[in-house]
């Protein structure tokens, strides 16, 4: 966010000299912010029971939240939190996430796992969106409830978005390919453009399926 920032003023001020605003640019002998370190925590297995039985301590719907959030590897305020009942088929155990809700703007089918399924059970149905506030609209007190859970968990250095981390980490270390975490994920990458990309994701399906009920029985023996 500061390189972002920073950019973004160097060439605000850069405009106001060249159509002589100003005379000289406040940002001109200043560098640019060092690039952050990139995040890599995710829950160690000890952890993962930790985060169960912190989030169990929520009440509904923020629990149901934080679990599905592990589960799906989902991203939490853009995929999950904006999330409706009628996108979810507890039958055919898929979740389709719309095309303008994903960040590569690519739709994604989420395989659910039994234990998903259980926690979806468990949500009480208040309104079109599974996890909305008083007012019917999808929740936004993403600070207040980490307060919540952060008081339950004590897990150090941890974010939300550790979960969809962990998931992919973990995936791996169970044996699941590389590719097929993309998928899972929907990460964007060269082999999912044009025709070839729609061939990949087809053909990878039930192996996402596999990769969904592996994680989802992982979670459950750890939090057992």
């Amino acid at each position: 966010m500061a390189r972002l920032l920073f950019a973004f003023m160097r060439t605000f001020f850069a405009y106001l000299v060249e159509q002589d605003i100003i005379k000289t640019s406040p940002m001109s002998d200043l560098k640019a912010p060092k690039a952050s370190d990139k995040r890599d925590r995710y829950l160690q297995k000890a952890e993962i029971k930790i985060f169960w039985n912190a989030a169990s301590q929520l009440k509904p719907p923020y629990q149901q939240f934080y679990k599905l959030a592990l589960l799906t590897g989902a991203r939490n305020e853009t995929e999950l939190a904006q999330a409706k009942w009628e996108k979810f088929n507890l039958v055919e155990r898929v979740w389709v996430i719309p095309a303008n809700r994903c960040k590569n703007k690519q739709q994604h089918i989420v395989h659910l796992s039994q234990l998903a399924i259980d926690v979806l059970n468990s949500l009480p149905r208040t309104s079109d969106y599974m996890f909305a506030g008083y007012n019917g609209e999808p929740f936004n007190t993403f600070s207040y409830i980490k307060k919540k859970f952060d008081k339950h968990a004590k897990l150090e250095n941890f974010r939300l978005h550790d979960a969809r981390r962990s998931f992919g980490s973990w995936c791996n270390e169970l044996g699941v390919p590389i590719e097929v975490i993309e998928l899972c994920l929907n990460h964007k990458s060269g082999e999912r453009s044009g025709i070839k990309g729609v061939y990949n994701c087809n053909l990878k399906l039930e192996a996402r399926t596999q990769a969904f009920d592996l994680w989802g029985s992982f979670v459950d023996e750890c939090a057992a």
